[in-house]
């Protein structure tokens, strides 16, 4: 009896000493595998410094945008060297320079890079290619040249998401070295906001200190009366609609307003004079701060396409209200520069300002 217990504590012992050691192994293993990953993939990205970027160029089938430098700041070139949004374009940068690749995708034949859509270019029009950007310094010199593809998506067991909602683990990348072959790749970033439409990456003239707006109102010109007006003090942060009718203003729509307008909201600009077939004004929103710094939109339409919504932006200051430098100097940054400019905006984004920002009546 005692012997045999004296082998099953030997045995015991023996097998916790093979795991042991199995786990050692294998910790060895993914030890030395990703040293050897680390090796590969150290000198894929080029190194470069944000500020030696001079050009950007994105290009994707027939659509091309150029952002470039220009007296210290970021213009875009297709649309007459209007200001784009520097605070993007840097996000981008820091992005790409940042990057760094998970493994290396070999072989990375033409089959395997129009699978990954990581082509610049795809001779059979079926086949989607992937979203080039080029950044050259001063000297027109590359200092990357990337091709950002399909993202990658893990396949869990349990994932009940629908395929087409799944959001991306990370995306596929080539990047193009000097003897003109290049390095395919999957990263973790996903860079799902660098988009190759040129209106994604222009300077919309946003609502600053939107927070501390005190009246909001939406017209229909030519007509006196607003279609819907909120106001409020600057003691409480709950409006009040103006009007009859005991509208009792929403919080969320309100705050929707708010978001939308002080990010990125326009799809596209250009100068006046590109629409030749401007109308006169049909609308307006005006949103009026609590420094007494006024800023409108109003709203035109093109006789050729009146499905077409664009706006021109304006600004004032509050009569009889003793209003500062800072509110001065916000009214004349809010047109700045965009005083011959046109901005175009989704017909979703024009209801979302129209539609009265009211509590919906409950139903009986």
């Amino acid at each position: 009896m005692k012997h045999s217990r004296r082998v099953l504590l030997y045995s015991l012992i023996l097998v916790i000493a093979c795991i042991a050691a199995g786990i050692a192994l294998l910790k060895r293993f993914q030890a030395l595998r990703m040293s050897r990953v680390s090796v590969r993939t150290a000198d894929v990205v080029p190194k470069f410094k944000p500020e030696e970027v001079e050009e950007i160029k994105i290009t994707w089938r027939v659509l091309s945008t150029t952002i470039r430098k220009k007296n210290g700041g970021w213009v875009i070139a297709e649309r007459g060297d209007l200001p784009a949004d520097s605070s993007k374009i840097a996000s981008f940068l820091e992005a790409v320079r940042t990057m760094h690749p998970l493994k290396i995708i070999t072989p990375a034949d033409r089959a395997v890079m129009s699978r990954l859509r990581v082509a610049a270019e795809e001779p059979d029009p079926k086949v989607v290619p992937g979203i080039r950007f080029v950044l050259r310094n001063g000297k027109s010199e590359s200092l990357l040249d990337l091709v950002m593809g399909r993202g990658h998506f893990v396949n869990l067991p349990d994932d009940m998401t629908p395929r087409e909602q799944r959001a991306p683990d990370g995306r596929y990348l080539s990047i193009a070295k000097p003897d003109g072959s290049s390095v395919v790749f999957l990263t973790p970033s996903v860079f799902e906001d660098f988009h190759p439409v040129t209106g994604t990456w222009l300077q919309s003239p946003v609502f600053r200190n939107i927070a501390y707006t005190i009246r909001m109102e939406f017209r229909q010109l030519p007509q006196k009366n607003p279609v819907w007006m909120i106001f409020r003090s600057g003691k409480t942060p709950n409006f009040t609609a103006f009007g009859p009718g005991n509208h009792v203003v929403s919080r969320q729509a309100v705050l929707t307003i708010c978001r939308l307008l002080s990010r990125h909201y326009i799809a596209d600009a250009r100068l006046r004079s590109y629409y030749r077939e401007l109308e006169p004004s049909f609308a307006s929103f005006t949103a009026e701060d609590s420094s007494g710094v006024i800023r409108t939109l109003r709203f035109h339409r093109l006789k050729s396409d009146p499905r077409r919504i664009l706006f021109t932006v304006e600004s004032s200051l509050a009569k009889g209200k003793n209003v500062g430098k800072d509110a001065r100097k916000a009214a004349a940054e809010f047109t700045a520069g965009r005083e011959d400019v046109c901005y175009e905006i989704s017909a979703q984004v024009f209801e979302l300002l129209k539609t009265p920002p009211f509590e919906q009546p409950k139903k009986q």
